[in-house]
């Protein structure tokens, strides 16, 4: 008796009789060769290949690009951009960002910022929120509504309206505008302890 791979096999080299296999004509040369293009036809080109991938092309000097990558974000309603600010480039939209009243927060400020999160206690009746509630918190916090909510962490909306409940008990907040507000209470106050260890 045949296994299934065996069977699987078999109907394939059954199929396969008689055929005559095609030679491979790959130019390898397609993918290991850079591409270059004469100048004239360098910026059309990079158009077209940004527009098969749902790009978008913007000529621009070397010193405008950042206020150019700031409108384009700003056109967008992306009020976020994560960025190396080890490159050259990095460090000059960082620069830019800085002298336009944009903020800037190192990577190594970000990772000890997570340390500032809301209370991490797992257990509940010691004031902290287990990690699903503050997953919820920080929904809430944002002013998403509970299906929002639900679907964003794959949860059942009920569940959802428990969790709220719980977390407004834990904050002693009688609607969910004021346990947004103190949610966003609390943030602040940790980020002032964030900033308050950064200067010490």
């Amino acid at each position: 008796m045949m296994s299934a791979k065996e069977n699987i096999l078999a109907k394939l080299r059954t199929s396969l009789a008689g055929t005559t296999p095609l030679a491979d004509d790959y130019d390898q040369a397609l993918v290991t060769t850079p591409w270059s293009y004469p100048a004239e036809q360098r910026i059309p080109r990079l158009r077209t290949l940004l527009e098969a991938v749902h790009g978008e092309t913007c000529l621009t000097t070397t010193a405008a690009w950042p206020a150019r990558v700031v409108e384009a974000l700003g056109a967008r309603g992306i009020a976020e951009l994560l960025i190396s600010p080890a490159t050259a480039h990095g460090q000059q939209f960082a620069g830019y960002l800085a002298l336009h009243g944009g903020i800037f927060l190192p990577m190594s400020s970000v990772l000890r910022l997570r340390d500032y999160s809301v209370p991490s206690a797992e257990a509940e009746g010691d004031g902290g929120f287990t990690s699903r509630q503050r997953a919820v918190a920080e929904a809430l916090r944002r002013g998403k509504p509970n299906k929002l909510i639900a679907y964003e962490l794959a949860m059942c909306e009920s569940t959802v309206k428990v969790h709220v409940r719980k977390i407004m008990k834990k904050l002693e907040a009688r609607n969910r505008t004021e346990a947004s507000y103190k949610l966003n209470t609390l943030l602040t106050s940790q980020t002032a302890e964030f900033d308050e260890d950064l200067a010490s």
